[in-house]
């Protein structure tokens, strides 16, 4: 499906979803979807870098899509998985700041763990 999405987005086709701005709005929301279930499969497969770098280009792709703050929170979650725990506090701080986000609580509580498991108390 994204190979599909890519070639009607990049081959030629520009003027005619320049004409026609709702199928580009649909094309970019099948593209997202579709990133977003790459990305389950990748976690589900155990390749949890991975995962947390396809969620954050469909973040990165639109900051201002519907369920942004769950796609960063689901890049957080495959960073921390994956024993990253530098991009997920990246992450987690970028969540933290979309204040009206009802994912912002679990991020703060989970960027708290990771500052614990990251802390020398020597």
């Amino acid at each position: 499906m994204l190979a599909w999405v890519d070639r009607l987005r990049a081959g030629g086709h520009e003027a005619y979803l320049d004409a026609h701005p709702d199928l580009a709005d649909r094309l970019r929301i099948l593209e997202q979807q579709g990133r977003r279930h790459r990305a389950e499969r990748e976690a589900a497969a155990g390749e949890y870098e991975r995962c947390g770098d396809t969620y954050l280009g469909v973040y990165d792709s639109d900051p201002a899509q519907h369920g942004a703050d769950e796609v960063l929170y689901s890049a957080a979650v495959c960073y921390e998985s994956a024993g990253l725990l530098e991009p997920a506090i990246q992450v987690l701080q970028r969540l933290v700041k979309m204040v009206d986000s009802p994912m912002a609580r679990p991020a703060i509580a989970r960027l708290a763990r990771a500052y614990a498991a990251i802390a020398d108390y020597s």
